[in-house]
């Protein structure tokens, strides 16, 4: 798991630390275990996730126990963990909490951490948790004709997304109203914003005309186009008879993928395209009313911001670039030293998932950090 603050050091000069007190903060958080192992929460669900805490203030906590909330929560296995020592800038420390998943499908878990050291009450953290895979929908109307040879006259058609969150598990895709009076010609090719590709069909149906005929590709499909026939099914998997068909540029160079999963485990945001291509002269088509993508992601599980240093500037500052999760709550802190660290200001990440900063170097700021908001 990547360490939850990430530091930027301007090696300046160093100035004594001021004795400010203990500051804590959520340091990320894993899925541990599951009663159905998916690796999503989903409700009704028995869950383990161990939370990590970390103290970036000036004193040592010297005996913090840590109390599970239970809004969202039920059938709570561990109540309460003890944290221990934890001292100032040293590695974080993790515990696991067991419980029973209340809330609903596609709403927000939210677990609050109610932290004492001895008596005295050091607030409250929280971890944030999508429950259940989340499904986007994306699609573009625009019709796409098919020359009797050679690429389509969009080549690709292009359906950008944005706002989706976390990675992909799960990608199928329609067409809508496609027609072709020899379909065995045609090769359709899905290629994703991060370049993986997968022939969704290709010299499939033979002769058999195809006439405003939706289509939906998926793994999940029991079956897959046939050779020479007319689908009788109309929801199938990514079906390929000639495995050694080219597609000119800008195709990325083959081979292709012939399952969806090999868009599994990357980033959904960005151009999607679909090239259509005829392979041999004399029959035409139409894509009448666009394609559209359904694609299943699992979020990641409380993302920590990251810092990313762009460099400094003639007029004395310095810009670096933050990424974190999508409508989460970081703040930017500074720092004359690498103990002593003041807020700068809280954000909202927005939704493309990275922000760019842009600060004066000084005496109070020599040290840059980004952490989760508490």
């Amino acid at each position: 798991m990547r360490h939850p603050i990430s530091l930027l050091t301007i090696l300046l000069a160093f100035v004594p630390a001021v004795i400010a007190g203990p500051d804590l903060r959520n340091a990320g958080a894993t899925l541990v275990a599951e009663s159905q192992p998916n690796s999503a929460i989903e409700p009704g669900e028995n869950i383990t996730v161990r939370l990590a805490l970390k103290n970036i203030g000036d004193a040592t906590v010297s005996n913090l126990v840590a109390t599970l909330q239970t809004n969202g929560v039920a059938n709570i296995v561990t109540p309460s963990q003890s944290y221990g020592l934890l001292e100032p800038c040293a590695p974080s420390v993790r515990r696991d909490f067991t419980f029973t998943c209340t809330a609903p499908s596609n709403s927000l878990l939210v677990l609050t951490l109610a932290l004492k050291d001895s008596d005295q009450s050091l607030g409250n953290l929280t971890f944030r948790f999508r429950v259940g895979p989340q499904l986007f929908y994306a699609s573009t109307p625009a019709s796409v004709l098919i020359n009797s040879v050679g690429p389509a006259d969009s080549f690709p058609s292009v359906l950008s997304v944005s706002n989706s969150i976390g990675t992909v598990v799960g990608v199928s895709v329609t067409l809508s109203n496609l027609s072709h009076t020899y379909p065995d010609d045609l090769d359709i090719l899905l290629v994703s914003p991060g370049g993986d590709c997968v022939l969704l069909m290709s010299d499939a149906c033979g002769g058999a005309v195809l006439d405003h005929t939706t289509l939906t590709f998926t793994d999940d499909a029991p079956d897959s186009l046939p050779d020479n026939a007319f689908p009788i099914r109309r929801t199938v998997r990514p079906t390929n008879f000639e495995i050694t068909d080219l597609l000119p540029s800008p195709v990325p160079a083959g081979p292709f993928a012939g399952i969806m999963t090999a868009f599994n485990g990357k980033d959904a945001n960005g151009d999607w395209k679909l090239f259509i291509f005829d392979d041999t002269p004399d029959d035409g088509g139409k894509l009448w009313d666009g394609w559209a993508l359904t694609l299943t992601t699992l979020p990641v599980v409380d993302g920590a911001p990251t810092l990313i240093l762009l460099g400094g500037t003639p007029n004395e500052t310095i810009r670096f670039a933050v990424r974190g999760r999508p409508g989460y709550p970081y703040a930017i802190e500074a720092s004359p030293d690498p103990l002593n660290y003041t807020h700068l200001e809280s954000f909202d990440m927005p939704p493309s998932g990275i922000r760019i900063f842009e600060y004066p170097l000084g005496p109070q700021n020599r040290f840059f950090r980004a952490a989760t908001d508490p």
